[in-house]
């Protein structure tokens, strides 16, 4: 949730963080509200202070000397404590901004300065830009700042996850004041009226069509307010607080604040008002507190400075530019003990009568440029404000035409906005008039290459002509916009590449394979259907018309082994190009394991904790497993590595543990079966029944684990105890997360457990399965003839089983993706025994096998014996493996061989 550091308001000073003049006398500094953070605890020996400024849970002050002091807590990513600092050796300061969890300070030659975090890290603050310079006033909130220049622009930055702050183009050069929020913004204009843009989903910035003559605004979290020069206030936006809910009365008011939920306003007689939210009393004002001359409004606290003080006035060195025959009102409200006495000048001279707080201008004419200033006054002091220049112009040309480039056959829009009385309009082109294009826009329509030049706009009213600057249309006769894209793809699926050109028709098409004209293909899109490996290189288009010919980059179409489907927020849903000779696979939460036939193992997607980061030198494994942000691969020799988040343990492999044959990884813990049907668990489960032996399959899930033994039994347990689970039917493979599968022999599948988005139940006609997989919320099956289904939730698309996917041979499970690899033949579940043998070592014989399943060599010495002797298990490695009975003597033996 993304915190506001609210009470940002204009005045020409922002909600008191102005520029200053010298030679002030202090005053003191008051806090109330909300002081969890300790931004209420006033340093006891500020006693100097000539400024204030309230952030979301920190203060900050600027004393006489032009240094500053700040108190509280910087705050970022949701609250989320950082330590408060000022920069060393900073002074010259003319005005501060606070926001949630860093600072801004303008310096008296007109520079700005940031401190503090960015709001999602406690990383570097938002940086102003370094062509930031002749700034007048500044504002910020917790992640974008807005800054006023001299000549009335405005430039705005933000972190990289905001955007409100930009203002809107046709404001620039009439603006006097701002005012930053964390998804709004104000501006008061020249013309006393205020704009506003950004968010306005509690409608505020909808500005209230009968405002006018505002002198002063100010930004909430969701709600504004401006102040009028008849000392009213008027606010507009969320009232879910009572924020929206003026005092009836409430009039002669010299400056207003907005809190998160709650607002200010000071009266002329120094005492303070507020209303709305008041859970940490932000809204009730200390008992007897007067002769307040400045007002500061943070998320939950408040700042006043009060006392005997001086006037002080902003160092606002305005230089605007207005039309002719326009409004300008000039409101550089000081601040200070009251009364406050005004005395405006003119050119260095006084005006006659204009002792008010706003300078108002009714209709300004060529005569009323030049520089204005204000004297203020009380008991305690005068100051004289530095001069603001007013030049008064025929128009003003507030947004110019912007220069373009399109291309051939499309439309370009010139526009340009202006200021003014009645103003005509003259497009020139190249210099020359373009007949009948006398409005402020100018539309081009279907452009050839031959309307590429300089194009301006002479404007005129009845008291002169402007020129705007040129802008330079560039037109290409032909060009690619949007270039095809890689892909990465398994066999039988379907390849689509598309372009996108702009340019004069007509556009012709021509892919290309290899550097080789594809026949028939001459269409903006290339389709290709049951891709197979051969298909495998470098696609391009070659598209030309009648001016220009235009090459593609070259793309890159991998057909590989695998399959990937679902969620893909960390890419773990695309398998690398070029991986082949995939033997086996896995899924963890965001990201994906790969075994190959050489023993190598392949990571990609989410890398937060390590866990696609192979370990160097891994090699010889038979067998992986990627569970919950960490990854296991089992080795030749029987030991277990990890990889990824440990926090529980979960990679840190039990001393002594070797012979292992088969691996499993869940969310926070750890399987291994050993040869002998020992399992042994570590991490977030970390024991194993007693009652659990003879084990020839495990599958670790959520938060438990499952044991299948040799019987049939399947032993389920969690930190809290375990059950056994007698199953109907022979039982070959188990999978579980919250929910648990069973693949029975004779190719159905049982399931229970968390049935939420129904995971644990199977469709009714499944039949012929000979794999199995659970994920977070949803199911997978393999049936003998290579097609995969899934079941239960589809949030990520994880039961959408790809189009083609007609040839898999395993398939894996993640927690919220899916993983299958594909091949030229139907899965082998009862691979033929190969060269049985028997020599004076033993009996041995070999089969194909595959990596994840272990293999048991059984014998009887007689078909009437009671049961079969099992040999230790062995773990599939992908390859031929051979098992031997070194007990064999030579007499008769019946044989088999356990898969599981």
């Amino acid at each position: 949730m993304h915190k506001l550091i609210c009470g940002s308001s204009i005045m020409i000073f922002l909600g008191l963080l102005y520029p200053l003049s010298l030679g002030r006398a202090a005053g003191q500094v008051v806090a109330w509200g909300s002081n969890f953070y300790g931004q209420t605890n006033v340093p006891p020996d500020l006693t100097n202070a000539v400024a204030i400024a309230a952030g979301y849970a920190h203060s900050l002050a600027l004393k006489a000397d032009g240094t500053v002091i700040n108190w509280g807590a910087f705050l970022y990513a949701d609250n989320h404590r950082g330590t408060i600092w000022v920069p060393a050796g900073l002074k010259d300061v003319a005005a501060l901004a606070a926001g949630y969890g860093h600072d801004l300070a303008l310096i008296t030659d007109g520079g700005v300065i940031a401190w503090g975090y960015g709001y999602d890290s406690g990383g570097v603050t938002n940086v102003p830009p370094p062509s930031l310079t002749n700034v007048a006033a500044i504002s910020t909130s917790n992640g974008q700042n807005l800054s006023l220049r001299e000549d009335g622009s405005m430039v705005a930055w933000s972190y990289p996850s905001y955007g409100s702050a930009n203002p809107q183009p046709a404001l620039s050069g009439n603006v006097v004041a701002i005012a930053c929020g964390q998804s709004h913004s104000l501006a008061l204009k020249a013309d006393a009226t205020v704009a506003a843009w950004g968010n306005n989903t509690s409608g505020q910035t909808t500005v209230p069509p009968n405002l006018t003559n505002a002198v002063a605004a100010a930004v909430g979290y969701s709600h504004s307010l401006a102040l009028k020069a008849d000392g009213t206030v008027l606010v507009w936006g969320d009232n879910s607080r009572g924020q929206r809910n003026v005092p009836i009365g409430l009039t002669n008011v010299v400056a207003i604040a907005a809190g998160g939920y709650h607002s200010l306003a000071l009266r002329r007689d120094g005492k303070v008002v507020a209303w709305g939210s008041n859970p940490s009393g932000e809204s009730t004002v200390p008992a007897g507190l007067t002769n307040v001359a400045a007002i500061s409004a943070g998320y939950s606290h408040n700042l006043v400075l009060a006392g005997e003080v001086s006037p002080i006035l902003n160092r606002l060195r305005l230089n605007l530019t207005v039309p002719n025959g326009t409004p300008v009102s000039l409101p550089a409200l000081a601040i200070g003990s009251q009364p406050l006495r005004y005395q405006w000048r003119f050119n260095g001279n006084d005006l006659p009568e204009e002792t008010n707080a706003v300078l108002r201008l009714e209709s300004v004419q060529f005569t009323n440029s030049g520089a204005y200033s204000l004297v203020v006054s009380n008991v305690f002091g005068a100051v004289r404000s530095e001069d603001m220049t007013l030049n008064v112009a025929p128009l003003v040309i507030v947004v110019q035409p912007q220069s373009q480039s399109v291309f051939g056959g499309a439309t370009a829009v010139l526009e340009v906005n202006v200021t003014g009385l009645a103003p005509r309009y003259q497009w020139q082109f190249n210099g020359t008039n373009l007949a009948g294009a006398t409005n402020s826009m100018l539309t081009l329509t279907n452009v050839l290459p031959n309307q590429a030049g300089a194009y301006s706009v002479v404007v005129s009213n009845e008291y002169g002509t402007v020129l705007s600057s040129d802008a330079v249309l560039v037109v290409t006769p032909l060009g690619i916009i949007a270039q095809p894209q890689s892909q990465s793809l398994f066999k039988g699926a379907a390849a689509f590449f598309r372009v996108t050109a702009a340019g004069l028709p007509p556009l012709n098409y021509q892919w290309r394979f290899n550097g080789t004209n594809l026949p028939n293909a001459t269409n903006a899109f290339l389709e290709l259907r049951n891709v197979q490996f051969e298909q495998s290189g470098l696609y391009s288009v070659v598209v030309s018309n009648a001016f220009d010919v235009k090459k593609s980059i070259d793309v890159d179409l991998f057909v590989g082994e695998v399959a990937a489907w679902g969620n893909n927020g960390y890419g773990q849903s695309f398998p690398p190009s070029g991986m082949t000779n995939v033997i086996a696979l896995s899924g963890g939460r965001y990201h994906s394991l790969a075994l190959k036939a050489d023993g190598t193992v392949i990571a990609w997607g989410d890398n937060t904790f390590g866990q696609t980061t192979v370990p160097v030198g891994l090699t010889s494994v038979v067998a992986i497993a990627a569970g919950g942000d960490f990854s296991l691969a089992l080795k030749r020799d029987g030991t277990v590595i990890g990889w990824g988040w440990n926090y529980f343990g979960q990679i840190a492999t039990p001393v002594g543990l070797t012979n292992v044959v088969a691996i499993s990884a869940g969310s926070v813990q750890s399987l291994a079966l050993e040869a002998d049907g020992t399992v042994v668990s570590w991490g977030d489960v970390s024991y194993v029944p007693s009652v659990l032996s003879n084990a020839v399959a495990i599958a670790a899930g959520d938060d438990y684990n499952l044991a299948l033994e040799t019987e049939g039994t399947i032993v389920a347990w969690s930190k809290t105890g375990f059950s056994i689970i007698s199953a109907a039917r022979q039982v070959l493979e188990i999978a579980a997360f919250d929910q648990t599968l069973a693949l029975q022999a004779d190719g159905t599948v049982v399931g229970w457990g968390n049935n939420y988005y129904g995971q644990a139940t199977p469709p009714s006609a499944l039949r012929n399965v000979v794999a199995i997989g659970a994920g977070v919320y949803h199911s997978l099956a393999l049936r003998a003839d290579s097609k995969v289904l899934a079941w239960g939730d589809n949030s990520s698309g994880q039961t959408n089983v790809p189009f083609g996917l007609t040839n898999a041979v395993a398939i894996e499970a993640g927690f919220y993706h899916n993983l299958a690899l594909v091949g030229d033949t139907a899965p082998v579940v009862k691979p033929s025994l190969l060269r049985p043998t028997w020599t004076t070592n033993g009996f041995s014989v070999s089969l194909q096998t595959q990596s994840g399943h272990v293999y048991r060599l059984e014998y009887e010495d007689s078909l009437t014996e009671a049961g079969w002797i099992s040999l230790p298990l062995a773990a599939g490695n992908g390859r031929v493996l051979t098992l031997i009975d070194s007990t064999s003597t030579g007499s008769q033996r019946y044989y088999r061989v356990g898969r599981w």
